[in-house]
């Protein structure tokens, strides 16, 4: 497998980087021979894998029980009527998705995805209501000014290009769309605790977010009408209350974000 070593932060394209964690030795389940180092830049304050694998070999870094232990988050559906248009990058295992195409809500509903080991690939060639692109969600054929809602699920830390994918799916969006998506918080009390032995997923997480770096990537591509949430997850969530939660530790687990346009 090939992979590059990086001199400069991906992100902003400054040299300013140093290694914020050193040799990380517990990668996923690939099983592969290799240390990874988490390097954080100091201007945009995102962190990063390095070396990254090649756009060439990132599919192969998805094999079908890759999705077996990552299930999707399921939001609450809205209510809607008309002809609404429906876009999901990287369903996972599909269960979310599966809901999505059960209440009936949208007209169109477009996947795209690095993997066809999936459910959802599958499900594509049956069911004609589903448009499955496979590939990189950056260089991925989808039109402009079009979807009414756009939900990504731990899926932007995957990328190669994370400024770009965001900016691609802000122009995707319809006069009144909207995107919602979740990305994993660098920040959080547990990374803290741990440091270099926390689960930083390597080498599928290519990114590694704060607060603070993702609000530099929305103001580069010029959104600025979005809300930005943090949150612990569905299981302590449900275990107290997440006001409960955001009070005892100041950096929860999950960034959510989410933005609304008026064009």
């Amino acid at each position: 497998m090939k992979f590059n070593e990086l001199l400069k932060c991906p992100v902003c394209n400054s040299t300013n980087i140093f290694i914020k964690f050193k040799n990380i030795n517990k990668v996923s389940f690939l099983k592969l021979n290799k240390k990874f180092n988490i390097c954080k830049c100091k201007f945009c304050d995102n962190a990063f894998l390095n070396p990254q694998p090649s756009n060439e070999i990132l599919a192969s870094l998805y094999p079908s029980k890759y999705f077996l232990n990552y299930k999707k988050n399921i939001v609450r559906l809205k209510n809607s009527s008309g002809f609404k248009k429906y876009l999901e990058v990287g369903p996972g295992d599909g269960s979310h998705l599966q809901k999505i195409i059960d209440s009936q809500i949208y007209s169109e509903i477009w996947v795209v995805d690095v993997s066809k080991s999936g459910f959802i690939y599958k499900n594509s060639k049956t069911n004609t209501k589903i448009k499955f692109i496979y590939g990189d969600v950056g260089l991925a054929k989808i039109p402009r000014n079009y979807f009414d809602f756009i939900y990504m699920s731990h899926v932007i830390e995957h990328t190669i290009d994370p400024r770009q994918v965001i900016k691609k799916l802000y122009i995707s969006l319809n006069l009144s769309g909207r995107l919602e998506m979740t990305t994993p918080n660098f920040d959080c009390i547990s990374n803290k605790i741990l440091g270099k032995n926390a689960d930083y997923s390597c080498p599928h997480h290519l990114y590694f977010f704060t607060i603070n770096g993702i609000k530099y990537i929305f103001n580069k591509a010029k959104i600025n009408r979005y809300t930005l949430k943090t949150h612990w997850g569905n299981m302590l969530a449900n275990t107290l209350t997440k006001q409960f939660w955001l009070k005892l530790c100041l950096s929860p687990m999950s960034i959510g974000l989410e933005y609304l346009l008026n064009k």
